[in-house]
């Protein structure tokens, strides 16, 4: 049996129609923060559990068991967990939420997450209304009431809320405006589970662009008219200019792959330079829940963003 106290579970007890599956194949499936291979590591290590016992390398599930994963609190990424507040009233506050911290608790996250920076911060009833995936940084908005949340959530749904990012790309073009209206879906034949790309099949999704300065790197003004996943890499790496830092949609699916089997090597970074994926939410404009103000907040980009542009 082990420690209970380090355990952390993984999803919902296994289903009928997982039943004799592999367990590695099962957590490559349902948990994509690790590759199969990345899985068949931590079972080797003993680091995974059925049931609170240690799985076999080839064991096979039955329906109703849990799993588990040993993760201590030290095992968990070292990253910025402090937001700095752009904005704070007793209904909403608005962050600059640093890459590297995730939203809520998933994969490798437990305790370093926005998620917990709020509830520490401010109290259990605030939440964010919106998400920011791991590695972007920039304008997040957060609420402490469940009428403030609604009436944001609504402002989503509506595109009420206007949003606007940089990104630094590599192959800059020579267009200084332009839009990609291509619709998104996931993409089949990929060797990553996770990727998605433009397909005439997929959902709508439009993103109007601006290249604000071109040299061996460009620095691009990214404006979403669409919230789908991961809409401003695809559209650029689609036009040829995939984001400095963008493990997922580089070119070469292999460094996607490699880094997920092996981390940040200097493989890694020859092809992406940077560590963190150079997308800012730098600015965002929406109505405030209470006041009924239009409020327009941004915060300056990061140092590690300058010091890219710098080297170009």
């Amino acid at each position: 049996m082990a420690n209970t106290e380090h355990l952390r579970t993984l999803g919902a007890p296994v289903k009928e129609e997982d039943i004799g599956v592999r367990i590695d194949r099962y957590l490559a499936k349902n948990f994509l923060f690790l590759s199969r291979s990345g899985w068949q590591k931590r079972i080797k290590k003993g680091e995974i559990y059925i049931d609170q016992n240690v799985a076999r390398h080839h064991q096979t599930l039955k329906e109703g068991s849990q799993i588990s994963m040993y993760y201590p609190p030290e095992n968990e990424p070292d990253v910025q967990t402090h937001c700095d507040i752009l904005y704070q009233d007793d209904d909403i506050a608005v962050l600059n939420k640093p890459s590297g911290l995730a939203m809520h608790c998933h994969g490798a996250y437990f305790k370093n997450t926005v998620h917990e920076f709020l509830q520490t911060k401010f109290g259990p009833s605030w939440s964010a209304v919106h998400r920011l995936d791991v590695e972007t940084s920039g304008v997040l908005i957060t609420a402490g009431t469940f009428e403030a949340r609604q009436h944001l959530s609504l402002q989503f749904q509506n595109n009420q809320i206007q949003k606007k990012y940089a990104a630094v790309v590599f192959n800059p073009h020579d267009q200084i405006k332009w839009r990609n209206h291509q619709p998104q879906a996931n993409l089949v034949n990929s060797k990553i589970r996770i990727k998605r790309w433009v397909d005439p099949k997929g959902l709508p999704c439009s993103t109007k662009f601006t290249m604000l300065r071109k040299s061996n790197y460009g620095l691009v003004l990214a404006e979403p008219k669409t919230g789908r996943t991961n809409q401003i890499r695809i559209h650029l790496a689609a036009d040829g200019m995939h984001l400095v830092g963008d493990k997922l949609y580089h070119p070469n699916e292999d460094i996607f792959c490699d880094y997920q089997d092996h981390g940040f090597t200097q493989k890694t970074e020859e092809a992406v330079v940077s560590t963190r994926l150079m997308l800012h939410a730098w600015q965002i404009t929406f109505t405030h829940p209470t006041t009924k103000e239009i409020m327009r907040l941004h915060c300056p980009l990061p140092e590690s963003f300058k010091s890219i542009i710098k080297k170009s």
